[in-house]
């Protein structure tokens, strides 16, 4: 039970660091005259991927084996840079 509470401190904790850093970086990028679109997709992709790892390291507090957890995740990541670089390749015309 103290792990399960400890757990679930860090995930409140966690995602109120991650909320304020979110926030501190889209300040940073508006600062910085940042497209309004790229400045939200870079905050969600950078917060939405330090979220997943927060997930991770929690479910790993509980108990719960996070291994295949971290294979599939790093596999889903090399397979969406597979297909941003052999996609705009593979339509390429004749040279």
């Amino acid at each position: 039970m103290p792990q399960f509470l400890l757990a679930l401190v860090t995930l409140f904790v966690g995602l109120w660091i991650i909320n304020r850093f979110a926030s501190g970086l889209d300040r940073a990028f508006e600062r910085g005259d940042m497209e309004a679109t790229l400045r939200k997709f870079i905050r969600n992709l950078i917060s939405i991927g330090l979220e997943v790892l927060l997930l991770i390291s929690v479910a790993s507090m509980v108990g719960i084996a996070t291994t295949s957890l971290i294979a599939v995740q790093a596999g889903d990541i090399q397979l969406c840079g597979e297909f941003g670089v052999l996609g705009p390749v593979s339509f390429q015309g004749p040279f």
